[in-house]
């Protein structure tokens, strides 16, 4: 492993300062496959790491081509496959070099093993508090069969997860910038317990949170004009009472400093987000995971995961205290 610290001296996120004793951030780790979509969370994760006083650690996982053992049953790793993960290794310190950020403190690592797990060990090395990820956007059977890098470690790593797709690269400028954060919420317990991760971000970069419900529209084709309005009726209550929980919500948070906003839409989240989110200039997206795991995860997925596909800008995917327990 080789650590680079750069010459000191990192851009002021603001020109006011901001609440800091709730944000710790002192490990970030980027797998980097070297495809657009990884350079750009390289660039996001630099940024980042600058502006939280982080350590970025960058990680090259190369599967191997072929499992050969000794006479012990040790493995041996083909020369063929060291050479290109060591030459891997020293591209990705040139990476991290190239035009870095002043006060960027780093290290790079390159390793032979499969992606998923080579990853999960990396992040229990570094001790990290975010994984930097981009994610490729495998779709119906393809990702079926052969599933996700990002998935895998969304589902059984032990930190949160800031995930990127190709052609976000406006959100990856050094200073980094957060000015508005978006927070769907599914009114659980579950969603309850990432606001405080939400509002400590918020408190770091001086954003904006908007918690944001989206009550599924009502269908009234082949009922009654009388039947349409006591349906009518039912979700106006229903959004009064979603605007409540989430107002009564907000204000049970330490959010000292953070201007907060609380909104009910209409329409399916997955199909709604994305325009909301290109409309209101949204940086990030932050939500929690369901925890679904073996064959129901295989089959049904999970909201986040859709969310992280489909979001026009990137998604931090945290656990909630009962994930956590599951994945350990």
């Amino acid at each position: 492993m080789k650590t680079i610290s750069c010459e000191a001296g990192a851009t002021a996120i603001s020109d006011e300062p901001t609440p800091e004793k709730c944000f710790s951030l002192k490990n970030i780790l980027i797998p980097v496959d070297f495809s657009d979509g990884s350079m750009e969370a390289l660039k996001y994760g630099r940024a980042l790491g600058v502006a939280s006083c982080a350590v970025v650690h960058a990680i090259y996982a190369m599967e191997p081509t072929a499992i050969v053992a000794d006479l012990n049953g040790a493995p041996i790793m083909p020369p063929l496959d060291c050479e290109i993960a060591t030459q891997r290794g020293v591209d990705l310190d040139e990476l991290l070099s190239k035009d870095a950020p002043k006060g960027l403190v780093y290290t790079t690592e390159s390793r032979i093993g499969y992606p998923p797990d080579v990853i999960k060990d990396m992040i229990k090395e570094t001790l990290a508090d975010l994984v930097v990820i981009s994610t490729h956007g495998r779709t119906g059977l393809n990702r079926l069969f052969f599933g996700s890098v990002t998935e895998r470690v969304i589902h059984e790593g032990h930190c949160p997860v800031l995930v990127l797709k190709a052609e976000q690269d406006r959100y990856c400028e050094s200073p980094f910038r957060l000015k508005k954060i978006l927070l769907p919420m599914d009114l659980t317990k579950h969603s309850k317990q990432v606001i405080q991760y939400a509002m400590d971000w918020a408190c770091k970069f001086g954003a904006e949170v908007t918690l944001a419900h989206f009550i599924p529209s009502f269908d009234a084709s082949g009922v009654t004009a009388s039947e349409t309005s006591a349906s009518s009726h039912v979700m106006k209550v229903a959004r009064k009472t979603v605007e409540h929980w989430l107002e009564d919500t907000s204000k049970k948070c330490e959010c000292r400093g953070v201007n907060t906003k609380c909104v009910a839409l209409d329409g399916s989240m997955l199909a709604e987000l994305p325009d909301y989110v290109r409309k209101e200039g949204f940086d990030l997206v932050v939500c929690t995971t369901h925890g679904f795991g073996g064959l129901r995860h295989l089959l049904y997925g999970s909201t986040a995961e859709d969310l992280m596909r489909q979001s026009p800008c990137p998604v931090l995917i945290v656990k909630t205290t009962e994930e956590e327990k599951e994945v350990r």
